[in-house]
């Protein structure tokens, strides 16, 4: 289970905010999917996704970028559910064993995830709630069957009207580190050679 006390929110959209903001991600390739969604155009306040040329975002990130959609209904426009619109083929690649390996077309909700559904939903529901650039960064649990380390989250807002969330562009990157190396096993009394 994820603690997400440590998602860290922009504070507003001024350069300076971002700039403060920008000093918190550590991983560089999502730095730079960062830098790149500062460049896009925008009329007034969010850029949109229309403004978005995958040949412009940086190839370090790319394979790990996604595209999510902000589903808001119309009763209730506060709450929003949360649908990957792309993956990168390097998320697909660490989902191995998961179910949808490729979620593509899911929502979050209906998607498995190693760490439980609750911190990737309270992460990427916090960045579209606020429309501010948001970034998490945490460790991998000690029961995680395939990897020890950091993982990193970074998720942007995008907006057709240069206000209201319609969709996150997002990032997501690990800093693994070498498991435990085992040390040899002596054999058991049993298999010793008898004088």
């Amino acid at each position: 289970m994820e603690d997400n006390t440590d998602i860290v929110l922009a504070d507003d959209l001024s350069a300076a905010s971002l700039l403060r903001f920008s000093q918190r991600i550590t991983h560089p390739a999502l730095l730079a999917l960062f830098h790149y969604w500062r460049s896009l155009p925008r009329a007034s306040g969010l850029p949109s996704r229309a403004a978005i040329d995958p040949a412009r975002i940086p190839s370090s990130v790319l394979p790990s970028t996604m595209l999510l959609d902000v589903v808001r209904k119309e009763e209730a426009p506060a709450a929003a559910r949360l649908r990957f619109r792309l993956v990168g083929t390097a998320v697909v690649e660490l989902r191995e064993g998961m179910l949808p390996r490729d979620p593509t077309g899911y929502y979050l909700d209906d998607v498995e995830f190693r760490e439980g559904v609750a911190g990737p939903i309270r992460f990427y529901g916090a960045v579209a709630t606020a429309g501010l650039p948001g970034w998490q960064s945490l460790p991998y649990g000690l029961r995680h069957p395939r990897f020890r380390g950091t993982y990193h989250r970074l998720a942007m807002p995008l907006s057709d009207d240069g206000r209201r969330v319609n969709m996150l562009l997002a990032g997501f990157s690990r800093e693994p580190v070498p498991a435990p190396a085992r040390s040899p096993r002596a054999p058991s009394r049993a298999h010793r050679g008898r004088p």
